[in-house]
């Protein structure tokens, strides 16, 4: 490994600490049997559902970020039958939320390449204003009746939240992210000298991590041995064996966090490797330690690091020791339970909250799902953790005027 971060990677790997922040509260914000959307009126509704544009079983909450009041998620297209992929929620009738198409129904348009077709994922930068967000180009990846349709480029597009207007819409080309094939899951920012100059993206499908400059406006990709698909340990039989997924960044944007879908062991590399295109990365990703179950998101906070546990129906979170890594010392359980933290998804910060989605998305793909019971499928917790995630007033943190992009 090369550079000063890297050498400190190193060292804190096995540094032993005991600073354990307290949690104060955790509450189920929202609890939700089934998906319905804020439909324009009942004969809108009628006419999805007639032509099957809205097919009740095939939508489920897997994204969620918060800015201001707003909590956006996102329906991924996994099947057909999903009429917007990224909503904000709005109250509904019955106490139960709405999904209201965000920006609006055209931009969730099916086959309309300038909307959104599949997103999993989106990273809300609270400085900014910001929403990044990630689209597959691609719908029915997992449909078990029709093949996949590969519709449109995978792109990124950077929407401002204070206007609702496209700040960057940027097509990725075949030769970085496939076209035809491409699982765009997860999506950090990186900052350099005062601004979010990089993006960084996991691909759960081909094994890939993901590069965006937005200085150059230009694109590129990592492999390595550890971002492949895990075999499944004892206990894990009822989850999905799959390649890299959930990452996080640090909140001194030195260390890229990842973990492909099941595997218990946390990796990390350096930012200064990511940003540079040339670098030789196989030689320079580290082994931090061993969870203490699967995980699919994972997320940063100043001081720790939060990710799922699916074998104990968990958060879990580390303490990162100041200019350091992640300590194993300090594992412990945020929240836990049986069931209403069954596969926590995806994970997003509102000042010192943290929220998170529980979805059951194991038992979705297995069809075991039950959308007609009243029972709740999917959970939207918050948790005040005391601390402010990653991006928390990063552009005064990384700014350093008389020495621009060598953070890191």
């Amino acid at each position: 490994m090369d550079g000063k971060c890297c050498i400190i990677l190193i060292f804190f790997v096995s540094i032993l600490g005991s600073n354990v922040n307290c949690i104060n509260k955790a509450e189920i914000v929202f609890q939700m049997d089934k998906v319905d959307y804020d439909w324009n009126n009942d004969s809108h509704k009628q006419m999805a559902i007639d032509s099957n544009e809205y097919i009740v079983e095939n939508n489920l909450i897997t994204g969620i970020k918060v800015y201001g009041s707003n909590v956006y998620v996102t329906v991924p297209r996994w099947r057909r039958g999903v009429p917007a992929t990224l909503n904000v929620l709005v109250p509904g009738n019955t106490g139960t939320p709405l999904l209201k198409p965000f920006p609006s129904w055209d931009m969730n348009k099916i086959g309309n390449c300038n909307a959104f077709q599949y997103v999993q994922s989106m990273e809300i930068d609270p400085n900014t204003g910001y929403m990044w967000i990630i689209d597959l180009g691609r719908i029915n990846i997992r449909d078990p009746v029709s093949k996949p349709l590969n519709l449109c480029p995978p792109k990124l597009i950077i929407l401002d939240l204070r206007t609702n207007q496209i700040v960057r819409h940027y097509d990725f080309p075949d030769e970085v992210v496939s076209h035809s094939s491409n699982f765009m899951n997860d999506i950090v920012l990186d900052y350099v000298n005062g601004h979010a100059r990089y993006a960084y993206i996991s691909d759960t499908s081909d094994a890939k991590l993901y590069v965006y400059d937005f200085d150059n406006n230009n694109s590129y990709h990592f492999q390595h041995e550890t971002m492949k698909a895990q075999p499944l340990l004892l206990g894990q039989e009822d989850l999905i064996a799959a390649p890299i997924d959930g990452i996080a960044m640090s909140a001194d944007f030195k260390f890229l966090f990842y973990s492909t879908l099941t595997d218990l062991r946390l990796f990390a590399v350096c930012t200064s490797i990511l940003r540079n295109k040339h670098s030789i990365f196989s030689n320079n990703v580290t082994m931090l330690g061993r969870k203490m179950g699967g995980s699919d998101g994972m997320v940063c906070s100043q001081n720790s690091l939060f990710y799922a546990a699916f074998e104990q129906h968990a958060v879990a979170k580390v303490t990162i020791p100041k200019n350091g890594m992640v300590d194993f010392s300090t594992e412990n359980t945020v929240v836990s339970n049986a069931t209403s933290v069954i596969w926590v998804d995806t994970f997003g910060f509102n000042g010192t909250d943290l929220w998170f989605v529980a979805n059951k998305l194991n038992y979705f793909f297995q069809s075991r799902m039950n959308f007609s019971s009243g029972e709740p499928n999917m959970f939207i917790w918050k948790v005040n953790v005391n601390e402010a995630g990653y991006l928390n007033r990063a552009m005064e943190r990384t700014y350093y005027p008389s020495h621009p992009g060598i953070l890191g």
